[in-house]
Parts: structure tokens; C-alpha cells; sequence
């Protein structure tokens, strides 16, 4: 018996210490969550397309909104977007300062993290990148790695919603371009795109805050061109952030059973950036 004991102790530490060596030279990155579903415009907007108040009751959301607008930046055939690459410049309302935002996203396939994670840092997205934020997207039935760096400047030549028009977004994205997407494929790869690159946009959107189980919460509602460019699509998404995985799950099946109940949930992924790239 204490033979056994001896053999299954010696497997015991070899499997521990097997696993720390692997855990450290991965070196993977620790994103954390935000957790994104869709809902049916129909059932939660007013004829205003306003947020119904029976919804903003359930989330202790006031009647007030921040308003935003966002555009993308990519040349015509969407070399940006092929590798998985965004360029966006949003302003809000209650902001002097633009923000732009470098983001690469990578699918996470049959929810296997680690192997996305594993891709990432061996494309040098690693847990010593301290530039980009890591975060796992997750929706109704996918999940998505990203990676962003966001920067914030000021022009004085707009004032209020105005966006940055093409000359001046191009000049201000090529500026700031960061190193890993400036050189993703080869030198100067991002800023020879966003040279030759077209305004996708503008898109308005107004953003409700409130709760979830203590968790601040957001809804917001997009109004993107319709596929025959004659009106708009109103697009209605909820979501909040959790540092961990185990918060997000546990907030993720209370909300996803909250919003079936009340026959708000849209059962499926809306790709909101691709309708807005190939919409515009």
C-alpha cells in the first residue's frame, strides 16, 4: 500500500510540475470578459426607437443616453478586415477627445482558448504586451479573442458629433499607428492601407447604462444603413464586462434566462462591424 501511495504521489508531482513548466513558457495573455448578446428591436424599442421603459426598468437605466459616432477606416477591398484588423474613430457626446482604436480580433473555434491564445502570443500577443488590451468576446454562440489599443486625441476644427472627415482621419490613424499592426505582414503593411483607405460610416448609436446583478450593464442601440440603402437597421445590444471567467459565466446563463423569458433575446450573433464595412 505504501508503494502505491509512493507511486501515485511521485505521478502526482511529475503531472504538477509538467503543467507549471508548460503554464510558464506559454506565456499566454489573461483577458478578461465581456459578455455581448443581441435583442430584438421590435420588442424593445418604441416607435422612437427609444429603449422601452419596462426594459430600462428591469435594468435600472434612466431615460438618458450618451450619444455616439464611430466610423471605420479601411481601403476598398477590406485589406484590414481580411486579417482580422479594425481601425475605428468614435466620439461621444460627453467627450472633447476622439478616440481611436487599433483592434485585432481572432475567432475562437469550437471554444478552444487556449489554442487562440496560443496563436496570439506566437504572433507576439503574449502576456508581456502591455499596449493592448486583452478580451474574449462572447456571444450567443461564438467567442472572440481581441486584442485593442486605444489612443484619444483632441482637433479643434470639430465641434460637437463631428467625425474627423478622410484627409484628417487617415493622417491622424497613420500618426498613431502602432508597431505590431504598422508592420503585421511586412514594414509599413497597416499605415500603406490606411493611406488608401475609404471612411466606412458614420454610424449613430446611443448607449443606456445601468445594472445586472451588480454589474454595470450597457445597452446600446445602433442605427446602420439597411442592405438596400434606402433606411436603417435598428441593431440593439446588451452587454457587460467580468474580470474572470467563472463571474461571466455565472452572470452570462442569469442573463441569457432573463431575456428569454421576456422574449427580448435574438438568438444568434449580429456582426455589426461586417454589416457596417460591407454596408457603406
Amino acid at each position: 500500500m505504501r508503494k502505491i501511495r509512493t507511486i501515485i504521489t511521485i505521478i502526482a508531482i511529475t503531472l504538477i510540475s509538467s503543467y507549471m513548466i508548460s503554464g510558464a513558457s506559454t506565456n499566454y495573455a489573461n483577458p478578461n470578459y465581456e459578455v455581448k448578446f443581441y435583442l430584438k428591436a421590435d420588442q424593445v424599442l418604441d416607435s422612437n426607437y427609444k429603449l422601452k421603459k419596462s426594459v430600462r426598468e428591469i435594468f435600472d437605466m434612466p431615460s438618458s443616453v450618451t450619444k455616439m459616432r464611430v466610423q471605420y477606416l479601411d481601403d476598398a477591398v477590406l485589406d484590414l478586415n481580411t486579417f482580422g484588423w479594425y481601425c475605428r474613430l468614435r466620439k461621444k457626446e460627453d467627450s472633447k477627445a476622439f478616440e481611436l482604436t487599433y483592434k485585432k480580433r481572432y475567432p475562437i473555434n469550437e471554444g478552444d482558448i487556449e489554442a487562440t491564445l496560443a496563436l496570439a502570443a506566437s504572433e507576439g500577443f503574449d502576456a508581456g504586451e502591455d499596449d493592448y488590451e486583452a478580451q474574449m468576446d462572447w456571444g450567443y454562440s461564438k467567442q472572440t479573442l481581441s486584442f485593442s489599443n486605444t489612443k484619444t486625441f483632441k482637433d479643434d476644427d470639430y465641434s460637437g458629433m463631428d467625425l474627423p472627415n478622410l484627409k484628417d482621419s487617415i493622417k491622424v490613424a497613420v500618426n498613431e499607428a502602432p508597431g505590431k499592426f504598422e508592420n503585421w505582414q511586412y514594414k509599413n503593411w497597416g499605415k500603406s492601407i490606411l493611406e488608401d483607405s475609404k471612411i466606412y460610416g458614420y454610424v449613430n448609436a446611443k448607449r443606456y447604462i445601468g445594472t445586472f446583478q451588480k454589474a454595470k450593464t450597457y445597452i446600446e442601440v445602433w442605427e446602420i444603413l439597411n442592405e438596400e440603402g434606402n433606411g436603417y437597421e435598428y441593431v440593439v445590444e446588451i452587454s457587460f464586462k467580468a474580470d474572470d471567467y467563472e463571474t461571466a459565466l455565472s452572470l452570462r446563463t442569469d442573463l441569457k434566462e432573463l431575456l428569454q423569458n421576456q422574449n427580448w433575446l435574438e438568438e444568434t450573433d449580429i456582426l455589426k462591424t461586417s454589416m457596417i464595412l460591407n454596408r457603406y
